[in-house]
């Protein structure tokens, strides 16, 4: 689920879910198990330190990034939220959510034709995320349960999300100046969102 605020020809604005604890994945039938709201919390932490947003997960091979994280939050309440498909989904309290800018053209103009629902986590240890971060070197896909200190490493653009109602909200065109103060109304108005929220911000 995604919210899409179009601010200029050069770059577009995402709100998206990111993990919902307790919700199974699309490895669950590999041995992947849902996981806790203290995972999705530790993981979604640790995302402030990288803050890579890519797609497809091809950033471990091609170390190409198509922008930049906004905000990250975890909600505190469980809410309501509505989907592009018209949908409203449950979600609960300690659900990851992102707010992603996109500059890359070629994304950009993919987004706005569909060709993306929602987005999915790029998980990798801690050791290689920092690894990583330094050098970028490709490493192999594993499953977040196999991980003994999984971070969240990067926030990839999915053509279909392993966290199934991960996918993006109604495409609108205001303007996404509000300040941090604002958001809970915002949600509130824009999304569906029942009862009150409040929010976990990480600064970036």
């Amino acid at each position: 689920m995604l919210n899409i605020v179009t601010k200029s020809d050069n770059e577009i604005i995402l709100t998206a879910p990111v993990l919902v604890p307790g919700e199974k994945d699309c490895d669950y039938n590999r041995g992947e198990l849902p996981l806790t709201k203290e995972q999705v919390k530790n993981i979604a932490s640790a995302y402030k330190d990288y803050g890579f947003v890519e797609k497809n997960h091809t950033i471990l091979k091609d170390k190409k990034t198509v922008g930049e994280p906004i905000r990250s939050w975890i909600t505190k309440s469980p809410m309501t939220l509505k989907g592009i498909d018209g949908e409203a989904r449950e979600y609960p309290s300690g659900t990851w959510l992102a707010t992603l800018k996109v500059t890359d053209p070629t994304t950009i103009q993919e987004v706005k034709n569909g060709v993306y629902t929602g987005v999915s986590v790029t998980a990798v240890e801690r050791e290689v995320a920092e690894q990583l971060k330094a050098s970028m070197k490709e490493s192999s896909a594993k499953l977040i349960k196999d991980f003994d200190d999984p971070v969240g490493f990067a926030i990839s653009l999915a053509k279909k999300p392993c966290v199934k109602s991960a996918t993006f909200c109604r495409l609108n065109k205001e303007k996404d100046n509000m300040e941090e103060k604002d958001i809970v109304s915002v949600v509130k108005s824009k999304f569906g969102l029942t009862p009150k929220l409040s929010f976990l911000i990480f600064v970036f």
